[in-house]
């Protein structure tokens, strides 16, 4: 439950991300694009996104549009679709994109197990204090 929430709030900040754009580039309805690497019947795709979709179109009344789409293809390459313009939002998982984001893969490390709910405020006081500078997610949101 606990990841499901986690899930969900970052899912609600993206949301928020999107109206915010939409918004300031004065539109009154908008078509975005999401990208998923896993297939139709995943959860995230079952469960997770179908809500966020939802919380989409209830906070632009109805003006941004989604169209899911669950191309055959390398998670790794779905920052790269984003940043390009091919997709407008992407489900982008560190873990499957060993080497891309070096500085925040110091959660995988051996030894960095515990309650889930200290370990994410531990990893986002160090992640805002050492490793934000390193500016590994630039250009997205």
């Amino acid at each position: 439950m606990i990841k499901f929430l986690q899930k969900t709030a970052l899912m609600g900040f993206v949301a928020s991300a999107v109206i915010g754009m939409s918004a300031s580039n004065d539109a009154l309805s908008k078509s975005i694009k999401l990208e998923t690497y896993a297939g139709p019947k995943h959860s995230m795709n079952t469960d997770a996104w179908p809500t966020w979709v939802k919380w989409v179109s209830e906070e632009s009344k109805g003006n941004v549009k989604v169209k899911t789409t669950y191309p055959p293809i390398n998670p790794r390459d779905l920052l790269d679709r984003v940043r390009k313009g091919i997709a407008d939002v992407a489900w982008i998982t560190h873990g499957y994109t060993t080497g891309r984001f070096v500085f925040t893969d110091m959660v995988e490390l051996p030894g960095m197990d515990g309650n889930a709910e200290q370990m994410s405020r531990s990893y986002w006081r160090t992640y805002n204090k050492n490793l934000l500078s390193f500016n590994e997610h630039k250009g997205v949101v």
